[in-house]
């Protein structure tokens, strides 16, 4: 006599296998991480929060305070975790208060994207090897993406789908991400954004116009970018993104230092 199956185990199986296919595991609270780039090894976690503050002497002189908030309740915003070829490696949702946190394989080159109605903040992490904690995602840490974006000469960075690996491992990062956070011009950026927020952050909107999504400041960031001057070999034709020697190097760098404050 043919034996039949118990409908129960069927179904379990079937569940398991198609959770298995889709290579999704909780990781948190209200964590998801994906199936996606990293050098291997046990996973880090990415601690950090949300604000839309800026704090900084020109903008204390320029408007009398120094700080904005424009967003009082950071509930829901989601936080991804993408690497330099737009995979999202992990997402998460910020409490009210902007706090977050994520676990992601190791790695270099990741970036945050923290969106919430229609405002967008984003941060560059140069290395995720081990657990990063006091993660800043505010308007500062948005006008280093800003810029790092001009240099690459692509405006979608850190977005999800964008693979900017090739141009990030064209240049060297570390040289470029200190000269972005020592540049004087910084600074005029973050307000710029903050204010921008201030002035047009909308919780119920659906399209991203705010923070990195937006214009504010972009003048400054094409100011700041055009000051690092590239020597590269036989050079990039597009006057943006160096070609180097072919081999994904640079050559040499050097930078303007009077177009520095």
């Amino acid at each position: 006599m043919m034996r039949t199956k118990n409908p129960r185990s069927m179904m379990k199986f079937v569940a398991v296998y198609l959770l298995s296919i889709l290579s999704l595991t909780a990781c948190g609270e209200w964590g998801w991480k994906f199936s996606g780039s990293g050098s291997g090894g046990a996973d880090v976690t990415i601690s950090g929060t949300l604000s839309d503050a800026v704090s900084a002497p020109k903008f204390k002189s320029a408007q009398g305070y120094g700080n904005l908030y424009a967003v009082s309740d950071w509930a829901g915003a989601l936080i991804q975790v993408i690497d330099s070829s737009g995979n999202i490696l992990a997402e998460t949702i910020a409490n009210a208060a902007g706090s977050f946190s994520v676990s992601v394989p190791p790695g270099t080159n990741y970036f945050i994207k923290a969106t919430i109605g229609n405002l967008v903040l984003k941060a560059f992490l140069e290395s995720v090897e081990s657990n990063r904690s006091d993660v800043p995602v505010n308007p500062k840490s948005s006008a280093e993406v800003k810029i790092l974006g001009s240099i690459l000469g692509d405006a979608d960075v850190g977005e999800p789908g964008n693979d900017v690996s090739i141009a990030i491992n064209n240049i060297d990062i570390p040289t470029t991400m200190t000269s972005i956070e020592s540049s004087s011009g910084l600074d005029t950026v973050a307000t710029a954004i903050a204010l921008d927020i201030a002035d047009n952050y909308d919780a119920n909107a659906t399209g991203a116009s705010v923070g990195t999504a937006g214009t504010a400041g972009d003048s400054t960031v094409s100011d700041i970018a055009s000051s690092i001057i590239t020597i590269a070999g036989d050079g990039g034709s597009d006057g943006t993104t160096p070609a180097g020697d072919g081999g994904g190097n640079w050559d040499d760098m050097k930078w303007n230092q009077d177009n520095w404050g």
